[in-house]
């Protein structure tokens, strides 16, 4: 299992517009909107690294309004 973080900056107002469309992501399990230097959090799982890595290249990337995105993989415990 591959599991990820990922810290979005939207154009000004376009949050509320794609927080919606991320959380019907295949893999999304979590999605919010936060404050501070980033606009939207999200959580995103994956049987394998190669899926995780396709859903964030072909998912999130294609997304109009994203500018930014800074994926934090995470550590499972049998790493």
């Amino acid at each position: 299992m591959a599991e990820a973080y990922i810290l979005i900056n939207t154009n000004v107002g376009a949050e509320l517009d794609l927080l919606p469309k991320i959380r019907s992501l295949k893999g999304v399990v979590l999605a919010d909107i936060v404050y501070g230097t980033f606009d939207l959090i999200v959580k995103v799982k994956a049987t394998s690294q190669q899926e995780l890595n396709q859903t964030v290249l072909k998912q999130f990337r294609t997304l109009d309004g994203i500018r930014t995105t800074m994926t934090l993989m995470a550590l499972s415990e049998d790493d």
